[in-house]
């Protein structure tokens, strides 16, 4: 068993006054900070087990922020370090990476999994957000950050500007969004990377309350290397490299069923060479279905499906590998402040044989192509 681990996840001191007629607020310490999917957000990798630390989608920084209101606007400004906050073990809380050198995957090469590492390290950013009320139906979110490394990484980057913005608008039960994010690598002042280097999407949604569908377009470029949280596809955290798009619905099937489902259609960008092309091809689904069996106990069944289409080349075959999850979940209510979940997860990862999808070693034991297993796992929830 490890040694006991302490940390401060947030130290902060904050007030708020007024600054010439508008409101102003401060916070100086240890704080959680975000800027949106495509900006600044940090993915929750561990998606079987559910707690407020990991799943707020916020990075740690210890500095400062100021607010400042608009009537209905507003600006943040946040300043900090984001390295040295190490808990008593000596471990790093969030570590923050950035940047995209090429692209991340090329056919016939190791396959991607997790997050990948980035190019640079930060050690401190200053972010800078404005939300622009347009109606009173919705309006624009800009956010400007600049990150910086104390030492230079792949091709000397020690700096990553990331910049962009989103439009979200509520109709009742029409909601409609988009928006555009860029990630430019810089060594000094020099840019290294300023190109293919951008994402963007649309998408609009409709919610009458027991169903509800909602559909989306996205491009992600192979250079764009925002530390955001733009999604997965299987064990590929933040895909990049990749267009297509994506539509989901649920649907109330009575007041104690519930159905889920989702699909995502993607192809490569094609932009650049060595990565995916407009010939390759990967789908992704996801789908379950929820019992809320009586006031103490729930159940889910569902599953992922993600089925590559890689296109031959020269020098790669090509070929169809096939990742697959199913799920069986239980929840306990035991009282307004706990709960009991468990899950039982069988995994089927079948490379088909395809160079770089081999999961296990082509010698020593385990060996083969195809990856089978299970987990089960419980988490016992208590809040006072």
């Amino acid at each position: 068993e490890g040694a006991t681990d302490v940390y401060f996840q947030d130290f902060v001191v904050s007030w708020s006054d007024s600054l010439m007629k508008q409101g102003f607020n401060a916070s100086v310490g240890r704080m959680g900070y975000k800027l949106g999917k495509y900006i600044l957000a940090k993915p929750d990798n561990t998606p079987y087990f559910k707690n407020a630390r990991w799943d707020s989608g916020e990075y740690t920084v210890d500095g400062a922020k100021f607010g400042f209101d608009f009537g209905a606007g507003g600006l943040n400004i946040v300043a900090g370090r984001t390295t040295n906050r190490l808990s008593t073990n000596g471990q790093e809380l969030t570590p923050l990476t950035v940047g995209q050198i090429g692209p991340a995957f090329t056919p016939g090469g190791a396959r991607p999994v997790g997050l990948g590492g980035g190019v640079a390290a930060v050690d401190q950013l200053l972010g800078v957000s404005l939300n622009v009320p347009l109606t009173d139906k919705g309006g624009l979110n800009l956010a400007y950050l600049f990150t910086e490394a104390n030492t230079r990484g792949v091709s000397g980057v020690n700096r990553a500007d990331v910049f962009g913005g989103d439009a979200n608008f509520d109709l009742g039960v029409i909601k409609l969004k988009g928006g555009y994010s860029q990630s430019n690598l810089k060594n000094g002042k020099a840019n290294v990377v300023n190109r293919n280097n951008h994402a963007w999407y649309v998408g609009a949604g409709y919610d009458g309350g027991r169903f509800g569908i909602d559909a989306y377009y996205r491009e992600i470029m192979p250079q764009f290397g925002a530390p955001g949280d733009w999604g997965r596809i299987g064990m590929w955290w933040n895909p990049t490299d990749i267009k297509g798009f994506g539509v989901g619905a649920h649907f109330d099937l009575t007041d104690r069923v519930a159905l889920h489902a989702k699909g995502q259609f993607y192809k490569g960008t094609g932009k650049m060479a060595g990565g995916l092309g407009t010939n390759d091809r990967i789908d992704r689904f996801t789908g379950d279905i929820s019992f809320k069996v009586n006031d103490a106990w729930s159940a889910v069944v569902g599953g992922e499906w993600v089925e590559w289409r890689l296109a031959a080349r020269p020098g790669f075959a090509g070929g169809k590998p096939r990742e697959t999850w199913y799920n069986l979940g239980l929840g306990y209510h035991l009282s307004d402040n706990a709960k009991l979940n468990l899950m039982w997860q069988i995994s089927d990862y079948d490379s088909k044989g395809v160079a770089g999808f081999g999961l296990f070693p082509t010698t020593g034991s385990p060996t083969g192509s195809r990856a089978t297993g299970s987990l089960i796992t419980t988490q016992l929830s208590v809040k006072f």
